[in-house]
């Protein structure tokens, strides 16, 4: 059985490559088309907040936290899809750095001449671990996002 209607689907751009893969599964396996959105999620949560109707979120628990305390989304329906990692890495010309503690990783950060990151759900995460660990005022005026 065919529906005539597609899901509407709005998912952050960190699951994209996945949903690439796994969308046209789904259409074939069930017969329902996806209609699928990518974008930022900052920007899902400003659709979806303005009464963008849609059947399903993807993105991370940054942006779904907050729909769901403004009723936007169930909390009783929200489960964890996938677990993510973030790296720190230095440009190949540069000799490995010591980063087995987080004084090393705080120095590293703050001998930085510049640095930059993610403006989604990894690089608000990464923002408030600066502030947490004191040298965020320090690192915004390096950030080069």
């Amino acid at each position: 059985m065919t529906s005539t209607n597609p899901l509407v689907v709005y998912s952050t751009l960190s699951a994209k490559e996945a949903l690439k893969e796994l969308v046209p599964h789904f259409e074939r396996d069930h017969g329902q088309h996806l209609d699928v959105t990518y974008a930022g999620g900052s920007v899902l949560a400003k659709q979806l907040d303005s009464a963008s109707a849609g059947d399903l979120f993807i993105g991370p628990e940054d942006f779904t936290a907050e729909l769901v305390g403004k009723g936007v989304l169930h909390a009783t329906h929200r489960q964890a899809l996938v677990m993510s990692t973030t790296a720190l890495a230095v440009p190949a010309r540069v000799a490995a750095p010591d980063t087995g503690t987080l004084d090393q990783v705080k120095q590293l950060l703050l001998d930085a001449k510049s640095f930059c990151y993610s403006r989604g759900a990894s690089g608000i995460h990464f923002a408030g671990l600066l502030e947490r660990i004191g040298i965020g005022q320090v690192m915004a005026g390096k950030s080069i996002l």
